[in-house]
């Protein structure tokens, strides 16, 4: 069905940014003209992600993080795709996602400064046992003046 959309030229997600055209338009204008340092926060996907957002002329004006979910399936339980195949993908497809962790349940850990944001994600290696370890996924940040994702 999401193969059939994007062919189509339709949004692949409509609760996420590409099922509100206008609506986005309009805030990364407003980022442009009012901000130096945003940072959007999501999460519905149940995974990890970073990307570059840009304005309609192409200007990067903002920077989204995604966490994933604690202990929410994510893509895992719903594409038979290797990670590393799904992640390759994905990326090609988008040229502003600068970092994708498609399985993995945890969180992303924010340092917030006044001229930097940091993102650091964590992993646990299961839900389903209370013994698990921590596992630490990229470290990705955004300066004040320059909102682009640099990996650390």
């Amino acid at each position: 069905m999401l193969r059939n959309r994007g062919r189509q030229g339709l949004p692949l997600n409509l609760d996420a940014w590409d099922g509100y055209p206008e609506n986005r338009s309009r805030a990364l204008q407003a980022f442009r003209e009012y901000a130096n340092n945003v940072v959007v926060l999501a999460g519905d996907t149940h995974s990890s992600w970073a990307f570059d957002l840009h304005a309609d002329d192409n200007q990067i004006v903002a920077v989204e993080f995604g966490t994933p979910s604690v202990t929410s399936p994510g893509f895992e339980n719903f594409l038979a795709l290797p990670e590393g195949r799904l992640e390759e993908a994905t990326m090609q497809a988008s040229p502003e996602l600068k970092y994708m962790r498609a399985n993995g349940r945890g969180w992303v850990e924010l340092n917030v400064q006044r001229d930097k944001v940091r993102a650091t994600w964590h992993f646990v290696s299961t839900i389903t046992d209370r013994s698990y370890e921590l596992v630490s996924g990229a470290t990705l940040e955004t300066l004040a003046g320059n909102p682009a994702i640099r990996h650390v």
